[in-house]
C-alpha cells in the first residue's frame, strides 16, 4: 500500500514537472512569436518585402545619359567638325580630308595612327585619293587656252572648258555632269569614282557640289552623303521611328536603350524596342518565333476547321467534298 502511494505520488510529481515544461515552451513561444511579430510590423519587415517585389525602373536623364540626339542640320555640323579637325592637322584640302575619314568610317583616332605609321602613300592609294602632297599632273600644268578633247564626248574644247581630278583625267562639264547625275538619281551612291576606264580615284564633295547644275540632284547627294557617315560610324545611329529624322550619337558602344525626343524608345544595338536587361539575340530568337507562330496560325487558318464533335482543328487529306 505504501508502494503503491509512493507510485501515485512519482506520477503525479512527473505530471506536474511537465505540465510545468511545457508552459515554460509555451512561454518562451509566445515571447517568440510576440517579437516576431513586433519583426513584421515595423519599418524593416516592410522594406524587405518592398524590395522583393519592386522594379526599379530608370529615370528619363538616366536613360539618355551619355546619348546625344542630333537633327540634320546637327549631323552636318558633325560631319564639317570632323573633317576640320583631320585638315588642321595634316593640311590638306577638306574634300580629301572626307574620303580619308569615310575610309576608316569616321574613325580619327584609327586614322591618325595609320597617318603617322610613315607608309603615307600607301595609305592615300587604299582610300583611292592622290597623295597631296606630290606635285601636280600635266593636265594641270597646260594652259586655259590649250585644246584638249574630252574622252566620252571626244569633243575639242578649251582647257578652262574641262575639269579633272588629281590623277589628271579631264572630262568637259557637260559631261561631268551627266556622269555624276546619273550615279546619283539612278545608282543612289554618294561613293564616285573617276569616269576614266580603271581609274579608281574618288570624286571629292567639293568638286561634284560645283559640277552639278540641278538642285534636286545636289539635296539628294547631301541626304546620300548624311545617310552613309549614319551607316558607317558605329558611334551613331538613326531613330528607328517611322518619319522620324533624329539620329542618337553615344559615348561608347554597348546595348543600351535610349529615348529620342520624338519619344520613341529603343536599344541602340538592334534598334528595336527598348528591352534592357534582355540579351539582343534573346529578342532577336523570340521574334522570330512569334514570326514563325503566326506563320503557323495562318497555315491552320486556311487549311483545317473544327471537328464538330470534339472542337479540334483537323485537316480533310481524303474523301469527297
Amino acid at each position: 500500500t505504501t508502494q503503491k502511494k509512493l507510485s501515485q505520488q512519482q506520477k503525479k510529481e512527473m505530471s506536474d514537472f511537465e505540465c510545468s515544461d511545457a508552459e515554460d515552451v509555451m512561454s518562451d513561444g509566445e515571447a517568440y512569436d510576440s517579437s516576431y511579430a513586433e519583426d513584421d510590423d515595423g519599418d524593416e519587415g516592410d522594406d524587405v518585402g518592398d524590395m522583393d517585389l519592386a522594379v526599379e525602373l530608370p529615370k528619363e536623364e538616366d536613360v539618355n545619359e551619355g546619348a546625344h540626339f542630333l537633327s540634320p542640320s546637327e549631323l552636318i555640323d558633325t560631319q564639317l567638325k570632323a573633317i576640320a579637325e583631320v585638315n588642321s592637322i595634316f593640311q590638306i584640302s577638306p574634300g580629301t580630308a572626307r574620303i580619308l575619314l569615310e575610309h576608316f568610317n569616321w574613325d580619327k583616332e584609327r586614322l591618325l595612327e595609320r597617318y603617322y605609321d610613315g607608309n603615307q602613300d600607301s595609305l592615300f592609294a587604299e582610300a583611292h585619293v592622290v597623295n597631296p602632297h606630290k606635285e601636280g599632273t600635266l593636265s594641270r600644268q597646260l594652259s586655259e587656252t590649250h585644246t584638249v578633247t574630252c574622252e566620252i564626248c571626244f569633243v575639242d574644247c578649251l582647257r578652262k572648258e574641262m575639269t579633272g581630278l588629281d590623277c589628271g583625267h579631264i572630262f568637259c562639264e557637260s559631261c561631268w555632269n551627266t556622269y555624276l547625275e546619273s550615279k546619283i538619281m539612278d545608282e543612289g551612291t554618294q561613293t564616285i569614282r573617276c569616269p576614266s576606264h580603271a581609274c579608281d580615284i574618288l570624286v571629292d564633295e567639293l568638286t561634284i557640289s560645283r559640277l552639278i547644275s540641278s538642285e534636286p540632284v545636289l539635296r539628294k547627294y547631301h541626304y546620300l552623303a548624311a545617310k552613309a557617315f549614319v551607316r558607317d560610324n558605329k558611334h551613331i545611329k538613326w531613330c528607328p521611328s517611322p518619319g522620324c529624322e533624329n539620329a542618337v550619337r553615344v559615348d561608347s558602344v554597348e546595348p543600351r536603350s535610349v529615348r529620342c525626343p520624338c519619344s520613341h524608345a529603343f536599344c541602340f544595338s538592334c534598334l528595336q524596342f527598348a528591352h534592357v536587361p534582355v540579351q539582343c539575340k534573346l529578342v532577336a530568337k523570340w521574334m522570330k518565333k512569334c514570326a514563325d507562330d503566326s506563320e503557323t496560325a495562318n497555315w491552320i487558318s486556311a487549311n483545317t476547321k473544327e471537328c464538330p464533335k470534339c472542337r479540334s482543328m483537323i485537316e480533310k487529306n481524303g474523301g469527297c467534298n
